[in-house]
């Protein structure tokens, strides 16, 4: 049985004006009458789109109309005009493909014929092809005159940038004295040694708004600080406006000093060139794309370096912290010497934990006398809540750390514990006497060579020299041998003064509690990392807990945990 015939007509209008005179109730007509009269079809539903351009086919009543296409309710799809579907060849055969899948006769009653007969097809193509071709040529005259107004400065209606708004006696955007601080501020703040991402976290912090009310995101603080309309430059036709990609020079069209600037032009090619530091060196880009601030000297108890990943932004901070995890334990799943520490440890706790150790040291080099004690010493460096599940110091890093602390404030030190080298306090006691001792004898034969009336002969003198120096050069080799193991020329809180350039000495002298992540989103995370290669020698972590800190000085500071 043959399926009874229902006709889809399809109206569409592109414009007001074209609605005002009419042209959607004209079209209804010519349709309803083509549809009863020409086609002999009773049965039928109008689908209009209002204010609609035919260059795509995202319109609403032509979608609805296409969905139930597709569900077979119709035998027929009836048009005034073929541009009243589309005006781009592709998308009208790709709607064409999808009709004769559903058996669905395509009818134009201006152009005279059905897609039911060859020729209706043919004939319906060729009319398309004429159709696009109208269209690029209307596109390709707007494009010439909007490029001739742009050659003599005009303004062709795009967005206004933040820090301008439009003027409609000037017909082109004028600055915006409120608007035009906070992009100041974002080439000020960017030149000093802020990212865009910290930038953007700063903006949103301070609910800075962007032009159009939203969120910052380092995108849209990056294309701030790429602008040349900032500058005063006009650039138009720089880029393809499909695709975003960037035309050729030649066609770009270049208005030097076209109208009042906000960021002058030594400011804004400074901005451009550490943009483009950045992008080649590293922070957020290919070859090297995130700078882990800890990642030289972080390992693992087993030994092994420990592997660097970045997380996901946090959304209220706009952080993104780092997380270390041991390489062993990474790579060597499944075989038997692997290693079983499968705990990370991220920079928000390494950061915390070893500043705030720092800031313990600073107290006690600066306040000595109240450390006189190892206990209270040792009390003080475990100090704050990074440490609450930290039981204590080992004993023979304490002898160390104590030892030089009293040495860096010349107070005498005597040790408790026998030294790593094996000597014993007896011992080195008695390399101290010897050495006064030698000192002695050798001040006695210079007085008696030089002013004894007896006099002391030279081969004599040359000998008992000779016998006193090697003498003395022995036991200072290996009091200076032992000084090396346990008494380090450079002390731990000499890391201060290489903070001086940094926001971390304010850190390190604040009473406030370590943040963190404040301190990161300020200092650049290249200056944080050198700054703790200039300290540190090595983290060693285990299961998400500081095992030890050594610092270059070699002096080594291992935790003991009460569990």
């Amino acid at each position: 049985m043959e399926k009874e015939k229902k006709a889809a007509l399809y109206t569409r209008v592109s414009t007001v004006h074209q609605v005002d005179k009419d042209s959607l109730p004209h079209q209804k007509h010519a349709l309803v009458e083509y549809t009863k009269y020409v086609l002999h079809i009773e049965n039928y539903e109008i689908f209009e789109d209002a204010g609609f351009s035919g260059k795509d086919t995202n319109r609403p009543a032509f979608q609805a109309m296409m969905t139930r296409i597709r569900a077979g309710e119709f035998t027929h799809l009836v048009v005034n005009k073929i541009d009243r579907i589309s005006r781009n060849l592709l998308d009208f055969a790709a709607m064409y493909e999808e009709l004769k899948k559903c058996n669905v006769t395509f009818v134009s009653c201006n152009e005279q014929f059905d897609t039911s007969s060859a020729m209706g097809e043919a004939m319906l193509k060729i009319i398309l092809v004429f159709a696009e071709l109208e269209r690029h040529m209307t596109s390709e005259r707007v494009t010439s005159v909007m490029i001739d107004r742009a050659k003599k400065g005009k303004w062709n209606g795009a967005n206004v940038p933040l820090g301008y708004h439009w003027s409609e006696e000037a017909q082109f955007p004028e600055i915006d004295e409120e608007e035009a601080k906070i992009v100041k501020m974002m080439y000020r703040k960017y030149l000093s040694g802020e990212s865009t991402q910290r930038l953007s976290a700063y903006l949103n912090s301070h609910k800075i708004k962007t032009k159009r009310g939203g969120t910052w995101t380092s995108t849209t603080v990056s294309q701030i600080l790429h602008n040349p309309f900032y500058k005063g430059l006009l650039r138009y036709n720089y880029r393809n406006a499909a695709r975003g990609s960037v035309k050729p020079k030649d066609e770009w069209v270049i208005i030097e000093h076209n109208h009042p600037a906000l960021i002058d032009e030594k400011q804004w090619d400074a901005t451009q060139e550490m943009l483009k530091k950045r992008k080649r060196g590293g922070v957020g880009h290919s070859a090297m794309r995130y700078i882990h601030v800890f990642s030289d000297i972080m390992y693992c108890l087993c030994g092994y370096r420990e592997y660097s990943k970045r997380d996901k932004i946090r959304v209220q901070s706009g952080y993104a912290p780092s997380y270390y995890e041991c390489s062993n334990h990474r790579t060597r799943a499944g075989t038997e010497d692997v290693c079983d520490n499968n705990a990370s440890i991220s920079d928000m706790e390494v950061g915390t934990f070893v500043l705030t150790y720092m800031r313990n040291m600073i107290e006690i080099q600066q306040h000595i006398q109240s450390y006189l004690n190892r206990a209270d010493m040792e009390h003080r460096l475990l100090h704050g809540s990074p440490f609450s599940d930290v039981e204590g110091i080992a004993a023979e890093n304490m002898e160390s750390i104590y030892a030089n602390f009293l040495r860096e404030a010349h107070i005498d030190y005597q040790p408790q514990v026998k030294t790593e080298d094996g000597f014993s306090v007896e011992e080195r006691e008695q390399l101290e006497r010897e050495r006064s001792k030698h000192k002695r004898a050798l001040e006695r034969l210079h007085r008696a060579y030089l002013y004894d009336d007896a006099g002391i002969l030279d081969d004599i003198f040359q000998k008992e020299l000779k016998e006193i120096q090697k003498a003395l050069s022995a036991v200072e080799a290996k009091l200076k041998k032992l000084d090396e193991k346990n008494l380090p020329a450079t002390g731990d809180t000499a890391f201060l003064k290489q903070a001086s350039d940094y926001l971390i000495r304010k850190t390190l002298l604040s009473d406030e509690p370590i943040d963190w992540v404040d301190l990161a989103m300020h200092v650049d995370d290249d200056a944080l990392r050198q700054f703790f290669l200039t300290v540190l020698r090595r983290i060693v972590t285990y299961k998400g807990k500081i095992v030890s800190i050594e610092f270059q000085n070699g002096i080594q500071h291992r935790f003991l945990y009460k569990d």
